[in-house]
Order: structure tokens, then sequence, then C-alpha cells
């Protein structure tokens, strides 16, 4: 996976998702996750499909294997399917997201193998998934970061200054949800997501 603006969305089950998307690929997003844990498969194809039909970048569902055959890949979470299965059922082509909530999950090789990106998650506490693992903070992306074969993703109370201090630590991209789908403006805040990963990237 080629993190070039590392900037990606994620998404949430929030009127107007597909504008909400698209506006916020034009401000320059490398991947779009649709998650919607209350969805069902087709309501999954649906969403994932119009988006990625319009906003014109790579498109990834949540944790379901039949809806990710239909689009770019899948993402999932250590207590979803394992990344070498979706693997298997999706083909080499496939873009396949792991969460990485320990950084004892690099001791397995075969799942990291089967991955084109690693999500440390999460970085901060955030209110979109209050259930979350304990947060791993910076200290966190950098040992992931260090360890990781594949590009890694920070996510988890991601803003504009938290965006810029992921990846001096070591994350090739952020990954926003409410920051990006909540925003009155989608498309400038993923401009200034774009520009906190470059600031970061030089310090």
């Amino acid at each position: 996976m080629n993190f070039t603006h590392g900037v990606y969305l994620v998404t949430e089950p929030v009127d107007g998702i597909t504008d909400i998307a698209v506006a916020a690929s034009r401000g320059g997003l490398d991947l779009i996750q649709v998650r919607d844990k209350t969805a069902s498969t087709a309501q999954l194809v649906e969403i994932a499909g119009m988006i990625r039909s319009r906003a014109g970048v790579p498109v990834i569902a949540n944790d379901d294997l039949d809806a990710a055959a239909k689009v770019d890949g899948i993402h999932v979470g250590v207590t979803d399917i394992p990344p070498t299965r979706a693997r298997e059922a999706l083909g080499a082509e496939a873009i396949i997201g792991w969460s990485v909530n320990d950084i004892a999950q690099l001791d397995d090789v075969e799942q990291v193998r089967a991955c084109d990106y690693l999500a440390v998650s999460p970085v901060w506490a955030t209110p979109t998934k209050p259930d979350h693992e304990a947060p791993l903070g910076l200290e966190g992306v950098r040992a992931i970061a260090g360890r990781s074969p594949v590009p890694v993703v920070a996510i988890g109370g991601i803003d504009l200054e938290r965006a810029a201090e992921a990846v001096a630590a070591g994350a090739d991209a952020v990954a926003a949800v409410s920051a990006v789908t909540r925003a009155s403006d989608p498309h400038q805040v993923v401009r200034a997501l774009g520009a906190a990963v470059s600031r970061g990237r030089i310090r």
C-alpha cells in the first residue's frame, strides 16, 4: 500500500456519508475504509460501491469478506478473521489491513506478511470507539513502526497536531474518522491533515 498523501478515511454511519467521503477524497486521500457494524453485507456493498465509483480512490470494507470481494479489500481487527484467511479468500491484489493493539502481534510473522499495512490502534483515546484497548501512544507507534515490514497507519484521537506527531514517530499515514466525517468542510480538513503529515515527515 502506497500512502502518498498519508491520509486515510474510516467512515462511520452518519447521514450523507457518501457525499462526505467524496468531498474528503478531493482533499487528498489514499484509502477509504467503509465501517458500519450495524449494516448488512448488502448495505456495505451499496455504500462502498457508491463511494468507490465517485471518490476515485481505493475503498475497502471493514470485517466483511463478502463486501470486501466487491471492492478493493478489507480491514480486520484482532478479534476478526485473521489476515491470512482474508488473503486466501481475496487474493494477491486485495488490500488487507490489520489493527495492532499490542506489539506482540508482530511476532506472528505469517499474519503480518499477509498484510499491506498495519494500523496502530488506538494511538490516543477516541470517542468514536469507546470500547477500544488502552492507547498505545507515540511510543507504541515508534515500537511498531520500528519492527513492521509494511506501512504503518496511526489511528485514534487524530487531529492536526497529533497527525504530525504520529508521522514524526514513524507512521506512514494517519487515519481519521470523526475529525473528517463530522467536519463542516471535509475537503479542507483532509487537506490540512495532509499538510500535517508532510510536516511530520520532515521533523
